[in-house]
């Protein structure tokens, strides 16, 4: 199947049509003149011919150049054209009848013995060109190509073949063949795909995504929703689940996201808020609310943990529940005591969500160990004011844990990142630190 351009299949219609002709003019007959040679009509050719007596090595020794088309002439006229409003035409399947029909249309009639010569490669009857002028023969190649095409795109908008010797086959695209579905199935969108094929210059490349952004934002999803619905053009709707990965250029959200962190979507979006894609590329991102994968670890609700802290965040959370959905674990909470005090969770449930909570962050942020929550209080660590506790009092000067505090028989370990703020205490018993004798 040809894949010629418009513009393309213009250019090569008005150097065939211009070949042939020029195939069939006569010869010009040049004079011996001052600042170059003229051009004489048929008329004069033989009497010319017997009063001029060249002689061996003068000009009229050589042939005479024969006449040209002007093809850039064609070509302006052309493209002209193409950019005329054509009138009604009867539906038919003869590409050279439609052709002969935009040619009156274009007030060019006569063009059409051109435009039949290109469209049926039929070769020129000589009298079509012997009685015209140049300048005229190039006006009517102009006219006659851009008939040519036009009538190619007429005929296989509407979803048939066309054969042109010089060019080959044009056929509709496998995608415009589906556009034609979704304007006929009357469904969502089918208005727009009937606007689209009616405009469609090259219906034998027709492509679904370059030709979206042709097409008003505001009618693209309308659009993509009529060929989802008829299983057409390899649509497919892009819904991302809760907890999946953000990915910018496939997603877009409203929420200003940073490199520093991991986002995740933090819940399904609704169905005129998903996204489209076609044969596997997104040609419209799904829009979705997002928070970093801290957030949705700390918040899972599925977890007795996870759940009050959700439901506590304008306390346990820097920002509130505003701020909730860019928390970071390093930040901590706002009053870790609290998961043993105000809301007074066991030491068994504290003990699970611990595990979970590093199990489930670290993995994300593999090379950001700053980034990753250990469980503090073991034996033998320095004891730290802003992650341990002491169920006495806090020690004096340096001090090191010698034994974690058992609570309901588990002993009360912390959580916290390197450096950062605590989620969780360690409850611990120290003793001073030995001092070093130099």
């Amino acid at each position: 199947m040809s894949t010629l351009g418009r513009d393309s299949l213009l250019e090569h219609a008005i150097a065939w049509l211009a070949g042939h002709a020029d195939q069939h003019l006569p010869r010009s007959v040049a004079y011996p003149q001052s600042g170059g040679e003229r051009e004489v009509s048929r008329s004069d050719t033989k009497r010319t011919a017997r009063e001029t007596r060249p002689t061996v090595g003068s000009p009229l020794s050589r042939p005479p150049p024969r006449r040209r088309v002007d093809q850039v002439s064609a070509g302006r006229r052309a493209r002209a054209c193409l950019d005329t409003q054509i009138g009604a035409i009867e539906e038919r399947e003869d590409v050279v009848s439609v052709a002969i029909a935009i040619c009156s249309s274009l007030g060019e009639p006569d063009a059409k013995a051109f435009a039949r010569a290109l469209l049926a490669d039929e070769e020129f009857d000589e009298e079509v060109v012997m009685d015209l002028e140049v300048t005229k023969i190039a006006v009517l190649i102009g006219v006659a190509a851009a008939a040519g095409v036009l009538a190619i795109a007429w005929v296989v908008r509407r979803g048939h073949a066309v054969r042109v010797g010089p060019f080959g086959e044009f056929k509709p695209s496998h995608d415009f063949v589906e556009l034609r579905r979704v304007a006929e199935a009357h469904g969502p969108g089918a208005d727009i795909a009937a606007r689209l094929v009616t405009e469609t210059k090259e219906p034998w490349n027709w492509s679904l995504p370059p030709a979206l952004p042709s097409v008003p934002t505001s009618e693209i999803r309308r659009l993509l929703e009529g060929f989802q619905a008829i299983g057409a053009g390899k649509v497919r709707v892009v819904r991302p689940q809760a907890g999946e990965r953000f990915v910018a250029g496939s997603m877009t959200t409203t929420a200003r996201t940073t490199d520093e962190d991991c986002w995740v979507v933090a819940a399904e979006p609704s169905a005129d808020h998903s996204g489209f894609s076609v044969d596997g590329r997104v040609v419209m991102p799904a829009q979705v609310e997002v928070c970093t994968v801290d957030w949705w670890v700390l918040s899972n609700p599925e977890c007795p943990v996870g759940r009050a802290v959700a439901e506590g965040s304008e306390d346990l959370i820097a920002g509130g529940s505003q701020g909730a959905p860019g928390w970071r674990a390093s930040w901590g909470l706002s009053h870790p005591e609290d998961l043993r005090g105000r809301i007074c969770f066991d030491e068994q449930t504290l003990d699970v969500w611990r595990k979970r909570m590093a199990t489930d962050l670290n993995k994300h942020y593999l090379k950001r160990p700053d980034r990753c929550l250990a469980i503090t209080g073991a034996v033998g660590d320095v004891f730290e004011t802003s992650t341990m506790e002491s169920p006495d009092s806090q020690p004096v000067g340096d001090a090191v844990v010698v034994e974690v505090v058992k609570r309901d028989g588990v002993r009360q370990h912390g959580l916290a990142c390197p450096g950062g703020s605590p989620l969780l205490l360690a409850v611990v018993n120290t003793r001073p630190a030995e001092r070093v004798v130099p």
